[in-house]
């Protein structure tokens, strides 16, 4: 009976657990060789600022530069406009200055400027004009391993815990007393 109840409470929890999701991150390394930039963003943002057919803008980015972190504006740009980011303290568009980097390359995300998501993979990236960082650099976007989901380790959790129940049931007989088999090795 005790078991019984054990498993119905367990399946009641189960079902009425909520399910959440964190929004995967993507992780961003921009290199040249002796500079190294990171940050990271949501793999679906939502934008900040978004011109249709040229660029997006993600605002007060955490960014950490050669070790020093400090809040950039960050724009990605359409394939038509050179591809790319730009990291900028100032003007998103990045004409004109206070930029940290303006690289042109591929396109680095999928979908439109209002609703993208980043593309997955190494670019290549060449230096657009003069920035604090006027060299070529290669960004690097990767996705972490994501975490198992909570009411799946919650059910595992619980089966196990119902076969420890199980198992010490059977030692026990149905009068209560322990059963004994009879020593190995020995006839009777």
């Amino acid at each position: 009976m005790k078991l019984r109840t054990l498993l119905l409470v367990t399946a009641f929890s189960c079902s009425t657990a909520a399910v959440s999701f964190a929004s995967p991150i993507d992780n961003f390394k921009l290199t040249d060789g002796t500079n190294v930039i990171t940050f990271s963003l949501p793999s679906s943002p939502t934008p900040d600022q978004n011109v249709d057919l040229f660029l997006f803008t993600m605002n007060n980015v955490a960014v950490d530069v050669n070790g020093t972190p400090e809040n950039y504006f960050i724009s990605f740009f359409t394939e038509s406009n050179f591809g790319g980011l730009c990291i900028t303290t100032g003007d998103p568009t990045c004409i004109s200055d206070g930029s940290i980097i303006n690289q042109a390359g591929p396109q680095l995300y999928t979908g439109s400027e209002a609703v993208p998501t980043f593309s997955l993979g190494t670019f290549s990236l060449t230096n657009l004009g003069v920035n604090t960082f006027s060299s070529d650099f290669t960004l690097e976007i990767t996705s972490p391993i994501p975490e198992p989901s909570s009411l799946l380790m919650l059910s595992t959790g619980m089966l196990g815990l119902a076969g420890a129940v199980r198992r010490k049931l059977r030692g026990v007989s149905h009068h209560g007393q322990e059963t004994q088999s009879p020593p190995k090795g020995r006839i009777h």
